[in-house]
């Protein structure tokens, strides 16, 4: 039996508004620190996706009527969606499936119009200012994938030196921001322990797809927030 879901909070009064909403499976999907499966509002707050990584599936979510009114299915394992700058579209990353599923976003009639290959363990994305490039994070494949919407394939990639575990674009699109790192154990011989780190910040140049500047932090990143101003 699947109790996932999804409650509602008024910010106001700091109750709860409405019925918790079933969706699919989530949890723990992996990547550093076992991240949790992915949920977003559309830029316009009308609809919200649940990405159902355990059931395959995402929840599509009408929040003015508080319903859901679309389940579909997506690929293998799906852990983080992002919508298009006009709503229209809706793009999820399928872990084990190493692809993108594109969806038309239109409420009750949401459908799954396209596939796009991408690397291995796709996870986070951002789109472009004026919608048709979109950056895929590469998790295993330690690769920012550069997906053409219009052609409906990924292009190129662009190397990071660890594997990346968040991505944000700054709003005229010129540079990428990515933190990506790694820890490995050893044990022995003996009874010698050790743990190996490393972590970086880099800044993309979309243009050129290289690395303009990076620190080396050392450390494993869990995420990246991202404020525009």
């Amino acid at each position: 039996v699947v109790n996932d879901g999804v409650w509602r909070v008024d910010l106001t009064t700091l109750a709860v508004a409405g019925p918790k909403l079933t969706t699919g499976n989530m949890g723990g999907v992996l990547y550093l620190f076992s991240q949790n499966s992915g949920m977003t509002l559309s830029h316009g707050g009308a609809t919200l996706v649940t990405c159902n990584s355990f059931s395959n599936t995402i929840s599509i979510i009408d929040t003015a009527a508080w319903s859901v009114v679309a389940t579909l299915p997506v690929g293998t394992f799906p852990v983080r969606a992002v919508f298009s700058a006009d709503d229209s579209r809706i793009y999820v990353t399928s872990r084990d499936g190493d692809s993108i599923t594109v969806v038309a976003n239109a409420g009750g009639g949401s459908a799954v119009i396209g596939t796009i290959p991408v690397g291995d363990y796709p996870f986070e994305m951002v789109i472009a200012p004026g919608g048709a490039t979109l950056y895929v994070a590469n998790f295993q494949a330690r690769t920012i994938g550069v997906v053409d919407l219009v052609g409906g394939v990924m292009t190129s990639t662009i190397p990071v030196p660890d594997p990346p575990q968040g991505l944000a674009l700054d709003p005229a699109g010129a540079f990428l921001y990515v933190p990506s790192g790694n820890w490995s154990v050893s044990v022995g011989p003996g009874p010698a322990f050790s743990i190996a780190k490393s972590g970086q910040f880099s800044v993309i140049d979309t243009a050129t797809r290289l690395i303009a500047e990076q620190v080396v932090t050392g450390l494993p990143p869990a995420m990246l927030d991202w404020n525009a101003a």
